[in-house]
């Protein structure tokens, strides 16, 4: 399946300008000399969050959070961080700002990340931009371009939650006339039989001890990726980064009870939600089907954090199965798209 989205075209120029040096670009993180991985990411006002639906301590959380989760991806440890704010003036001389910095090092803290630098301008609203400096794990570095046919593809967590979320508060928007505070809502609270939903949306982990685990037992051999804008996208990532296509079950894809419920009394595929939905920040990877086996016996976190959906091919295309009848083709222009 070959299909590249404007952000993918628009990044291939880049290269080609760049040239020799191009060729760290392609990862979840920039693979530099020494082992070392540098990832960054930027979360922007009403394009990634609304201040509406959200606390600051919670928005500084995920903010550190997805920028860590690019670090899972290649199975790599965090180390430092660099922090830049630009926002409205009238936020830095609030006490907002500092329950945004300290979800941040609350984050950092808990997946022992240095905070050691930064920068703060004014601007029009208010953005995020994290940058992780991290290192290679000793056993190993993953990739999206190292699958090999006859690989299974298994993954961490459940999916669709996090899109849930968002429909829920979407829908919700006009209803709820309470500001979020620096605990919990009104809303949240309205709305627990979504718990589980609205804390994916709003304040993920990283996987870094799944990768961990993981990359312990293939080293160098297998493909891994977290799925930041979907399940249906890290596929297709990994498949073309790798020259391969993947046989899916359906059947097989992990879906919480509440995704569940929400997409029923919505009236909702929630294989939607799980394939395109996004946000999810689980891991997919793809690793021979013995090395699997044997980390199931081994490991508690390959038996309880992670499910086999699938196995990796030859048709260098995405097979969407329920068991073995054929349901339909994953669709690359439902996957999110950046620059739409």
């Amino acid at each position: 399946m070959d299909f590249l989205n404007k952000e993918q075209k628009l990044i291939a120029r880049f290269k080609a300008l760049i040239g020799s040096s191009g060729r760290f670009i392609g990862d979840d993180c920039a693979v530099l000399p020494g082992k070392m991985l540098v990832t960054t990411d930027t979360l922007v006002e009403q394009t990634h969050f609304r201040l509406d639906w959200t606390n600051f301590v919670d928005l500084g959380w995920k903010a550190m959070s997805v920028n860590l989760s690019d670090i899972a991806a290649m199975a790599g440890t965090p180390k430092y961080a660099l922090i830049v704010f630009s926002a409205p003036e009238k936020l830095y001389l609030s006490e907002e700002i500092i329950s945004l910095y300290e979800g941040i090092n609350s984050c950092a803290r808990q997946y022992k990340t240095a905070i050691v630098g930064g920068d703060i301008t004014r601007g029009a609203n208010l953005s995020i931009t994290i940058t992780i400096i991290g290192q290679s794990h000793e056993s190993g570095t993953l990739l999206r371009s190292t699958a090999q046919i006859g690989d299974v593809v298994v993954v961490s967590g459940d999916f669709g939650a996090s899109a849930a979320a968002l429909r829920l508060l979407q829908l919700n928007t006009e209803e709820r006339t309470e500001t979020v505070n620096a605990t919990s809502s009104a809303f949240v609270i309205k709305h627990l039989q979504y718990e589980h939903c609205l804390q994916q949306f709003l304040r993920p982990n990283p996987k870094l001890e799944e990768s961990w685990s993981l990359v312990e037992q293939t080293g160098n051999r297998g493909a891994l990726m977290d799925t930041s804008d979907g399940l249906a996208d890290a596929l297709l990532q990994i498949s073309q980064a790798s020259n391969v296509g993947m046989q899916i079950d359906l059947h097989a894809i992990p879906i919480h009870e509440q995704t569940r419920r929400f997409a029923e009394a919505n009236k909702i595929d929630p294989m939607e939600l799980a394939l395109y939905g996004g946000e999810d920040y689980q891991l997919v990877a793809c690793l021979p089907e013995n090395k699997w086996l044997d980390w199931q016996k081994e490991s508690p976190i390959a038996a309880n954090a992670f499910k086999k959906i699938g196995i990796v091919n030859d048709t260098k295309d995405i097979q969407l199965m329920f068991g073995n009848e054929a349901a339909y083709k994953l669709d690359p222009q439902r996957i999110f798209q950046h620059i739409s």
